[in-house]
């Protein structure tokens, strides 16, 4: 989209699950210091950032008005979607990377 100044990205699996090495994967639960995940950082979710972060739900009805953006579908609002740039914002915008 023209003037939108952000950029998409895909969160990929974790180094070592991709490859099929499960034993040397960095894995990962929600008790992890969100710090040490390779996303996680001031650059991209601190002051001024502009980074959105959104996620799927199952249905509607606790979605509100959100849908999940769809970079291959660009203003199709058939998914619903859940804004959690404030908890990335909060999460990861005092990581030093």
């Amino acid at each position: 989209e023209e003037g939108g100044g952000g950029q998409w990205i895909f969160l990929e699996p974790s180094p070592g699950i991709a490859e099929g090495d499960e034993a040397t994967a960095n894995s990962d639960d929600l008790d992890r210091d969100p710090c040490k995940r390779w996303f996680c950082g001031a650059k991209r979710f601190g002051n001024g950032s502009n980074t959105k972060v959104y996620a799927t739900r199952f249905d509607k009805k606790n979605a509100g008005d959100t849908a999940y953006p769809m970079a291959w579908s660009v203003g199709d609002e058939g998914v619903p979607g859940e804004d959690r740039t404030e908890y990335y914002e909060s999460a990861c915008g005092n990581c030093g990377h």
